[in-house]
């Protein structure tokens, strides 16, 4: 059985990398970028983490912040992921899986707070700012930053009544909810294109939902992996 080249141990955990028995098909006459382990590497924690920035991939794939812009680089060139800034950071997203109305839903599910916070005020909503500090036991201050990034990113939204504050998801928010899931099939078929493109051979096994096991070409020998296709059941990042 072959041996994963380089697939380290941090991404290994989160997406379940292994070794896949059997011979690896022939190549194709143009050789792949994604042949390339650390770009094989980068692209799967793109697509299970959409969104994620740099220094997150940096921290999860255990790599220099230069060789990874590089590798982006490389990537992005090829047109298989595409950078977003927001503000200091670069996130990175793996085009066609994630249509651009969803990327500041999406940053917010990246960042550790902000995802603490809307996961409990989706689970109760209209409470208050004092609930739901000690519900996360989560500072007065840290919370209220949180909880106005999340108005300005209409991913909840604050009634005041009789001078109490309560806080509720968004509509916008909860269609993004359904759309995770109700879209989960697809991505994982455009996503086993963007590998077919390449020349990788992938091989889609059945799984539980929102998620799927491929298989595909690696550096050297064939690899399995879990892709999360809906982000609301992706781990959090390193």
């Amino acid at each position: 059985m072959a041996e994963p080249s380089r697939v380290i141990t941090a991404l290994r955990r989160s997406v379940r990398v292994e070794a896949a028995p059997g011979p690896v098909p022939g190549r194709p006459a143009r050789t792949s970028v994604l042949l390339n382990p650390r770009r094989l590497e980068v692209l799967l924690a793109a697509a299970s983490y959409p969104g994620i920035h740099l220094r997150s991939l940096s921290r999860l794939l255990l790599s220099s912040l230069p060789a990874l812009r590089h590798h982006v680089g490389v990537l992005e060139a090829e047109g298989l992921v595409r950078t977003v800034r927001r503000g200091r950071r670069a996130h990175v997203f793996v085009t066609s899986l994630v249509p651009p109305r969803e990327e500041a839903f999406l940053l917010i599910l990246g960042d550790p707070v902000d995802r603490r916070v809307i996961v409990r005020v989706g689970a109760g909503p209209g409470a208050g700012r004092r609930e739901l500090a000690a519900g996360l036991r989560m500072p007065r201050s840290t919370l209220d930053r949180s909880l106005r990034r999340l108005e300005t990113a209409a991913t909840l939204r604050v009634t005041r009544r009789s001078g109490r504050a309560r806080v509720w998801p968004s509509a916008a928010w909860r269609r993004f909810e359904a759309s995770c899931a109700e879209a989960a099939e697809g991505r994982i078929a455009r996503f086993a294109a963007v590998l077919e493109k390449q020349g990788l051979h992938p091989a889609v096994e059945p799984s539980e939902p929102g998620r799927a096991r491929i298989l595909v070409d690696g550096p050297r020998g064939r690899l399995r992996f879990v892709y999360v296709a809906n982000p609301l059941l992706a781990p959090a990042a390193a």
